[in-house]
Order: structure tokens, then C-alpha cells, then sequence
């Protein structure tokens, strides 16, 4: 799947959109196509390397802590949610990802201050560590 990767922590030239695995689906796991992801001042911590002794992700790790999209698939312990259900969400600190176009995950929901198309995540975090967000910024994915 097409993603923002993080293969080494720093400001310059350590992210990158490439191609990463799709996630894998497991019993409680719900399956989100994502079609918006927020941009949080902790993404660009994180792929700076400024929490990498509290959260030691392994690299090369795609970023991303708010989204917005559809379930896909639901795995079998799941009961609350049914393919097709619309979802907003914050993943798990260990299971990070929404610079993807998918991701497993709960429900929460946003304020929208500035929607970015996915080719300008750079921008987007550089817009959020500026801090002129007077909300959620969002990566438009798909």
C-alpha cells in the first residue's frame, strides 16, 4: 500500500511516500481505508527521534495518530463495527500508521482546521510544527 515512511529518524530526507505492506488483520482488529489522516505535532517528534527511547517503533515505521475512513473488514471478535461503517480514530501508541491507506482502530472525532493532499505531508507537518493549527490538519490519502 502506498504510505509516509519514516526509514530513519531526523528532519532532513529521512521520510519518504513509498510502498509498504498492508496490515494484517487480526481478531479484534477493525480494517480502516483511510481517506484522511491528521497531522499532529507528536508525528513530527516522532519521526525526528524525540520519543524514541519511550516509543521504540521499529524503522522504517509509517506515521500518522488521527483518521478518518471506511471499515473494510472486521476481524472475528469484532461486534461493534460492519464493513462499510464511516469511522474516525486514534490507533494505539504501538500500532501507528495512518500515513496509509489502511489501518486497524477505535473511533474519535476531529476538528478539521486545514485539509493538505497526501503528495504535501512534508508541508503538512511543517504547517503543524509552525503552530499555526487551530485544529486537526489533515492528509488527504485518497
Amino acid at each position: 500500500m502506498k504510505a509516509f515512511i519514516v526509514d530513519r529518524y531526523g528532519k532532513k530526507d529521512g521520510a519518504r511516500i513509498g510502498e509498504m505492506p498492508n496490515p494484517e488483520l487480526r481478531q479484534d482488529d477493525v480494517l480502516v481505508q483511510i481517506h484522511a489522516a491528521g497531522v499532529n505535532l507528536l508525528d513530527s517528534k516522532i519521526r525526528n527521534g524525540e520519543f524514541k527511547l519511550l516509543l521504540p517503533y521499529r524503522l522504517p515505521l509509517i506515521l500518522g495518530n488521527d483518521v478518518a475512513g471506511v471499515v473494510v473488514r472486521v476481524g472475528s471478535g469484532v461486534e461493534r463495527f460492519r464493513p462499510g461503517d464511516e469511522v474516525y480514530a486514534r490507533p494505539d501508541k504501538d500500532r501507528i500508521g495512518t500515513f496509509g491507506r489502511l489501518i486497524d482502530s477505535g473511533t474519535i472525532r476531529p476538528v478539521v482546521d486545514r485539509v493538505f493532499p497526501f503528495e504535501w505531508t512534508n508541508e503538512a507537518m511543517a504547517y503543524v510544527e509552525r503552530g499555526r493549527a487551530k485544529g486537526k490538519v489533515v492528509v488527504r490519502v485518497s
